[in-house]
């Protein structure tokens, strides 16, 4: 352990262990939310139709936020005076796991994790430094779709062999609701644009009967009426 770590008497183990925990569920849950919501191609045509342009905004953002969520998690103990919150400082800081064997598999589990290509993406597309990005290219980062997933994995893996060897204990990682979430939400957007359409269909079938001099019946008057009530 460090000088600095050593002699602080707030920054146990224990508490850095908790607190990565909990950076670790916040991840999961909006990444669970975004698959949930922009993970299946029907959708995301359903979710263009609806509101493309706000619809993109919050994709976009809600995919950077992952990904710096991520890179902080992945990042090293400390950069320059400043200590961070990262995987890395309860292994080097702490020398976590003691155990050998734990030791050598959270090595392994770092080094397999995709954590190069994470931070390229990082440093052009969030950190503002691609100026492949700024003139409207997009710049080659080798980070491909489903490497967030093998990054949370790595991460959940780490605490899990790390929570083993300290506490003798592992962490056990619930599913959130948050696929649940993007699919009520999908559904209530869904459901308010098919209100629409059907709304925009019946006033233009009463204008082209009262264009065309047909009666128009009481009925048809009433389910316009409904549909106005269906959309507010």
């Amino acid at each position: 352990m460090s000088e600095s770590r050593r002699d602080d008497p707030n920054s146990s183990a224990n508490d850095v262990l908790e607190a990565l925990w909990n950076l670790v569920l916040n991840v999961q849950m909006r990444l669970e939310f975004w698959h949930g919501l922009f993970g299946d191609r029907a959708r995301v045509d359903r979710l263009n139709e609806i509101a493309g342009g706000a619809i993109g905004l919050i994709q976009r953002s809600m995919w950077d936020d992952i990904l710096i969520g991520l890179a902080r998690l992945f990042d090293p103990p400390s950069m320059g005076k400043h200590s961070n919150l990262s995987l890395r400082t309860l292994v080097n800081e702490y020398g976590l796991p003691q155990d050998k064997a734990r030791r050598v598999r959270v090595e392994e589990l770092l080094d397999a994790a995709p954590v190069n290509e994470l931070k390229v993406v990082r440093d052009k597309l969030i950190s503002h430094n691609a100026r492949e990005w700024k003139l409207g290219q997009a710049p080659k980062t080798g980070f491909y779709y489903g490497m967030e997933k093998r990054l949370l994995e790595a991460a959940q893996n780490v605490l899990h062999e790390i929570n083993l060897d300290l506490n003798d204990a592992g962490y056990i990682w619930e599913w959130s609701d948050s696929s649940n979430a993007a699919d009520r939400l999908f559904k209530v957007l869904d459901n308010g644009r098919r209100h629409e359409e059907e709304l925009a269909w019946l006033e233009r079938h009463l204008l082209a009967e009262v264009k065309a001099g047909c009666p128009v019946s009481l009925n048809e008057f009433k389910n316009l009426g409904g549909f106005w009530m269906k959309a507010l």
